[in-house]
């Protein structure tokens, strides 16, 4: 199976898709076939950086929509339609990879109202998002909606962080396995 995976930190020519072995699912935990993931200053920032992120060598991303495939957790089962935030740097599961198995505690199940390429762009932008609305209060029907800018194939990982750190996009990134 591909996963997006780098040996060093650097710029987005350190990235790599690679074949490594399919996960196991172990016990409490959902093995998910990607579908798609988001880019987020994390992710950049836990390449770039050496004091930050997991041992190297790593696969990065900590978003994730996708569609179970197994699961050794009662809340989910093969079919269900989930998003996770792996919060990379605390668990050491990176997201950018074909098949990810997390611990059932990290997945809620996807909005029915979005594609799964749209709902990659909520884990963890979305959680902030909650967190700023429930800070400003704003007015009853407001809406938010999410922006995807960009869509790219894994193998196009380079250039999705080449456009993603270049700014400037009114929505986000999003890696499409």
């Amino acid at each position: 199976m591909r996963a997006v995976q780098m040996d060093v930190h650097g710029g987005p020519e350190v990235l790599t898709v690679r074949e490594v072995p399919e996960p196991v699912c172990g016990p409490g935990e959902v093995l998910v076939r990607t579908v798609a993931s988001s880019l987020n200053p994390v992710d950049w920032k836990t390449r770039a950086w050496e004091e930050t992120g997991p041992a190297l060598p790593a696969t990065l991303g900590w978003d994730l929509a996708g569609i179970v495939v197994a699961s050794r957790a009662p809340g989910f089962a093969p079919g269900d339609r989930v998003l996770a935030m792996s919060a990379q740097i605390a668990t050491g599961l990176g997201t950018w990879a074909e098949l990810v198995a997390l611990p059932e505690r990290l997945l809620t199940p996807a909005p029915t109202t979005l594609s799964l390429v749209e709902a990659a762009a909520l884990p963890l932008a979305g959680t902030a998002a909650v967190q700023a609305v429930a800070a400003l209060r704003p007015r009853p029907g407001g809406r938010l909606r999410v922006r995807v800018a960009e869509h790219h194939p894994v193998g196009r990982v380079r250039t999705a962080h080449e456009r993603f750190e270049a700014g400037g996009l009114p929505g986000k990134v999003v890696l499409l396995f």
